[in-house]
């Protein structure tokens, strides 16, 4: 039993949970990482290529801080895994004066002296040809913004995981734990582990562990569509973002030979099967991107050329979980951060692995993240 023995086990193995395991066993922890699918896989939320990295927040300027040190900590990751994960696009946002989205997030820029650029109408239409853009429309873009490829960091993660003496164990589902006079019994699928602490990183399936956590959680559809792109279009565009009649849709200039990304920044439809494959879109989802995204890009399809549905896991404040579990300070809940989380992957890794490991409090920075 020795060899199955750890010091943490972590459950899931998406962004969070890979970012986890990876900077617990660089500090020498020995480490075991289950997940019930293989890695990356389409049932979460960590898939579909890329995502945006953004600065000035719009949500919650708590937020903030902690995307600061993020943006370093990518870099950091970077050169430890000897790869290009973050493309520094920068991050256009159109808006009307009707915006909400782009009122805050200038304001928070100049607040927190984000570097980013203002533009009229003119100059918008001069600078950024690719676009239609009417007559109405300013513009903001955030300089230090762009986006990290999903695929290219999972996988160098897990590389190095390995490499510091982590375990990965895939399509190995964990079926219960139980407490005992020291750590805990894991049973999966395939065998028993045992270990002294364990982090859940389950995304959505966190709604099954209602003896752990029983905030109410949301799980909803988030659909990104690629469209392929004309051939006299601009290559080098950056991230973008339109933000008007209330509305807001983003994407990603065209990467990996796949066309340009785009998706709505709202979530649709609710999830009931989570082990479901989600092989369709719905009229309406693409319709409630195309409406928007076609007033800028003119020559949309009428479909798109491809499309992936992540499952988003939303708290009723939409702020992340990241907390004990009830009584217990051996294990740790991180999750409900769909939607925005993945850009603060070495962040969070970062703080669970500050505390955890010695029990100590969740920092006041953090409290709001906290069971609720």
């Amino acid at each position: 039993m020795a060899s199955n023995h750890f010091d943490i086990v972590v459950v899931g193995a998406g962004a969070l949970g890979t970012s986890c395991a990876y900077e617990l066993a660089k500090h020498n922890h020995k480490v075991a990482l289950f997940d019930q699918f293989s890695a990356p896989h389409h049932f979460g939320s960590s898939y579909g290529e890329t995502r945006l990295f953004r600065q000035a927040y719009f949500e919650d300027e708590r937020y903030i801080p902690f995307l600061k040190e993020s943006y370093e900590l990518w870099k950091i990751w970077e050169t430890e895994f000897a790869v290009d994960l973050f493309h520094e696009t920068g991050y256009l946002t159109f808006f009307d004066q009707e915006s909400d989205i782009a009122l805050k997030m200038t304001q928070n820029a100049k607040k927190w002296s984000i570097s980013g650029a203002h533009y009229n109408n003119k100059q918008l239409k001069q600078k950024f040809p690719m676009f239609t853009i009417n007559s109405s429309l300013r513009g903001y873009c955030e300089e230090h913004a762009g986006f990290l490829n999903v695929n290219l960091f999972l996988k160098s993660c897990l590389k190095q995981l390995i490499s510091k003496g982590g375990k990965v164990f895939f399509n190995e589902k964990v079926c219960s734990w139980k407490k005992e006079q020291q750590g805990y019994q894991i049973t999966t699928e395939k065998g028993n582990y045992s270990c002294d602490k364990i982090i859940f990183t389950v995304g959505a399936w966190l709604r099954n562990l209602t003896s752990l956590c029983e905030m109410k959680l949301t799980i909803r559809r988030g659909v990104q569509f690629w469209v392929d792109v004309p051939p006299l279009l601009p290559k080098k565009m950056p991230c973008f973002a339109f933000a008007t009649n209330k509305d807001y849709v983003f994407g990603f200039p065209s990467f990996s030979k796949k066309g340009i990304k785009i998706a709505s920044y709202h979530p649709s439809n609710t999830v009931d099967d989570l082990d479901k494959a989600r092989e369709s879109y719905t009229k309406e989802e693409w319709n409630a991107v195309r409406d928007l995204a076609s007033q800028f890009f003119p020559w949309l399809p009428l479909t798109p050329d491809n499309f992936h549905v992540c499952i988003y896991t939303l708290t009723s404040d939409e702020d992340f979980i990241l907390d004990y579990s009830k009584n217990d300070r051996n294990i740790i809940l991180l999750g409900g951060g769909s939607g925005h989380a993945f850009k603060f992957s070495p962040f969070l890794a970062k703080q669970v692995s500050d505390f955890f490991i010695c029990g100590k409090d969740i920092p006041q920075n953090l409290q709001f993240f906290t069971l609720r």
